[in-house]
């Protein structure tokens, strides 16, 4: 392995330090070496996209078969994935908090 030295803008070196803190990288270099191992779908490199959409579909078929959410479920739903947490520490760093 070689070492290097290199400059990122500071909204990318926070996002390496969100991804450790968060646990979905072990060190901010395995974060950064991830990236161009598997570049991100802005890049334009479509095998890399996740296909979300079809996700998308696919859930809100589901909901729209039980006639929908109530809030009580969808603030089950938001505390059982962590969403509450995530929009708390999104609002501290200055981000939208993610919509459910």
């Amino acid at each position: 392995m070689k070492q290097v030295t290199i400059t990122i803008p500071d909204h990318i070196y926070a996002e390496a330090q969100r991804a450790v803190r968060y646990g979905n990288a072990a060190s901010v270099a395995d974060y950064l070496a991830s990236l161009v191992r598997r570049p991100p779908a802005f890049l334009g490199i479509p095998e890399y996209e996740p296909d979300w959409e079809e996700g998308r579909k696919i859930v809100a078929e589901m909901i729209a078969e039980v006639g929908g959410l109530t809030p009580e479920a969808k603030a089950w739903s938001r505390a059982t994935l962590g969403l509450d947490e995530v929009s708390e520490v999104a609002n501290e760093v200055a981000l939208e908090p993610i919509a459910v």
